[in-house]
């Protein structure tokens, strides 16, 4: 007689002001490193969030001033506008990256161990999910009916989103080489940041040093 195979739980849909979260981290960073403003390849929603935090921003895209056909790299964008931050979304540093997961974590607090979908677009938004809560498992929702949760080929952490799910073991080895990893690197010091809402925070992803090495080898790139 066959056992019974429990059906699988679908993924539950997680929506939390990540762009807002974003963009607040951003700004901190911003002004702590001296740019005058920002450049940013968007749909238009990550722009505007940085405009709320009184950034001076270069949009291009569909609702911007510039428009493009085509996914710009770092060093492309970096040498049309030397003076601003590239704050497009999948183009950031692995401290800043970092960052952000913390900010993420700390809004979103403990969660439920389980599946979670996330409306994915250039994958940012999952790989910071999944620095902070490595022993949950996030799933991208693309939707390409809309702009800004449409999977583009050329998008930088494709590669980490698609990542196949790590053994339990694994995560463990990990969280404990994150933890040492958040004990020591900032993107901003400490007494630039404005203070995080109080919340608890899980340990990061090993997947950071990937996206730092990567990080490193754009900016030998850009330096050339």
């Amino acid at each position: 007689m066959k056992s019974a195979v429990a059906p699988a739980k679908e993924a539950k849909p997680l929506r939390f002001p990540h762009k807002q979260i974003r963009a607040r981290v951003i700004a901190d960073f911003v002004r702590a490193a001296g740019y005058r403003g920002v450049v940013v390849f968007t749909c238009g929603n990550a722009a505007q969030t940085l405009r709320d935090e009184q950034l001076e921003v270069t949009e291009i895209g569909p609702r911007g001033d510039l428009k493009t056909e085509k996914w710009w790299t770092l060093a492309e964008i970096h040498r049309a506008w030397p003076d601003l931050f590239d704050a497009t979304s999948g183009h950031l540093t692995a401290p800043l990256m970092w960052d952000i997961a913390k900010a993420y974590g700390a809004h979103l607090g403990n969660l439920p161990v389980g599946r979670y979908s996330v409306p994915s677009g250039s994958g940012e938004t999952i790989v910071c999910l999944r620095l902070v809560y490595p022993f949950l498992k996030f799933e991208p929702a693309y939707d390409d009916s809309k702009m800004e949760t449409t999977r583009h080929s050329d998008a930088p952490l494709n590669a980490f989103v698609d990542e196949p799910e790590e053994t339990e073991e694994e995560k463990q080895q990990t969280a404990r080489l994150m933890a040492a990893y958040a004990q020591h690197v900032n993107s901003t010091p400490l007494a630039a940041k404005r203070p995080a809402p109080q919340g608890s925070l899980a340990k990061g992803l090993l997947l950071l040093a990937a996206v730092a090495a990567i990080s490193v080898a754009i900016t030998v790139l850009v330096m050339r």
